[in-house]
C-alpha cells in the first residue's frame, strides 16, 4: 500500500486529488499540504511513495522549488507536478512527471502508472 503526499493551496482541488488517487491506487495514507512550507515540513519527517504537487502553492515555495529541494536531498520519490504554465523539464529525472492543467482523470492515472512502473523497475 502506498503513502502519498498531495500539495495544493486550493482545498477543493486537493480533496479532489485525494478522492481520485484513492480510486487509482490502494493508498494506505494520503497526507495533504496546503503550502510549500507545510509540504517541506512533512517531507522532513515522512517518506512518501508518490507526491502530487501543484506549481503555485501560495507561499515562498513553488511546486518546482519543492521538487528541486527533494532532489537535492537525494530523494527519488516519484513526483507529479501539475501546472498550466510551461516549465523546463529536469534533466535525467525519470521520477518526475509534468501534468498540464486542465487534465483528465485518465491522464493522472497514466502519470501515476508510468511513475510507479518506472520506480518498481529500478
Amino acid at each position: 500500500m502506498m503513502i502519498i503526499l498531495i500539495c495544493d493551496d486550493e482545498h477543493a482541488i486537493a480533496q479532489l486529488h485525494e478522492m481520485n488517487l484513492k480510486r487509482i491506487l490502494n493508498a494506505k495514507r494520503i497526507d495533504i499540504a496546503y503550502t510549500g512550507g507545510e509540504a517541506a515540513e512533512l517531507l522532513e519527517h515522512k517518506q512518501y511513495d508518490l507526491i502530487l504537487c501543484d506549481q503555485n502553492l501560495g507561499d515562498e515555495l513553488s511546486g518546482l522549488d519543492l521538487l528541486v529541494c527533494i532532489r537535492k536531498a537525494s530523494l527519488v520519490t516519484p513526483f507529479i507536478l501539475c501546472t498550466s504554465m510551461e516549465l523546463p523539464l529536469l534533466q535525467n529525472d525519470r521520477n518526475y512527471f509534468f501534468l498540464r492543467k486542465p487534465y483528465k482523470l485518465t491522464e493522472l492515472q497514466d502519470a501515476v502508472n508510468s511513475l510507479i512502473i518506472s520506480d518498481s523497475n529500478e
